[in-house]
């Protein structure tokens, strides 16, 4: 009988939490359907998925949104309350800065020379396919990490539309050893 009584008492907090769960789970499930670009040169361009870029500009608009609504109905009264909402400014704004360069800067294009890949974090790298000594994949970070000649190393988040492409890609142009186990890894 207590456990129904404190559900009562938390449901609102279990709407909340499950309602974030299903949206971030469809975010991600959209992530993985997206499909890559194909130009006419038949390279393609893999970027983020719409769902998420739409995320990652309107999870900080609606956070931006609820403190204004919550500090228009209780204005802060005192001094730490006032630098306690412009932290949760600051840091809305820097969770809205990471979105906007990860999500619509990065992109990765594979073709047959090779792969370039952008970003507002490194700018523009390019790694011909005689340049890869390994591709490998992190489980923790949910990404492939290409390893390449003198050249830095590349991170390619595993939610970005075409690793499909990708694969054919390194299967066609790179040694296997160089590449299997990481794809291995990913189809578990």
């Amino acid at each position: 009988m207590r456990a129904l009584t404190l559900i009562g008492e938390d449901l609102d907090k279990l709407i909340i939490v499950t309602t974030v769960t299903l949206i971030l789970g469809f975010l991600f499930s959209a992530a993985g359907r997206a499909k890559p670009i194909k130009t006419e040169g038949g390279e393609y361009v893999l970027e983020y998925a719409n769902t998420l870029k739409l995320f990652g500009l309107a999870f900080p608009i609606v956070l931006f949104a609820g403190l204004t609504i919550a500090l228009y109905l209780k204005t802060p009264t005192n001094s730490e309350g006032v630098i306690a909402a412009a932290c949760i400014f600051l840091v809305i704004s820097v969770f809205a800065i990471y979105f906007y360069i990860e999500f619509y800067t990065v992109k990765i294009i594979v073709g047959t020379n090779g792969i370039r890949a952008t970003s507002g974090w490194k700018g523009l790298r390019v790694y011909r396919w005689s340049d890869i000594q390994k591709l490998s994949y992190s489980e923790n970070s949910n990404w492939f990490k290409l390893t390449a000649n003198e050249k830095p190393s590349l991170r390619i988040s595993t939610m970005i539309s075409g690793l499909d492409q990708m694969l054919a890609h390194f299967e066609e142009h790179v040694p296997q050893e160089k590449w299997a186990g990481a794809f291995e890894r990913t189809k578990n």
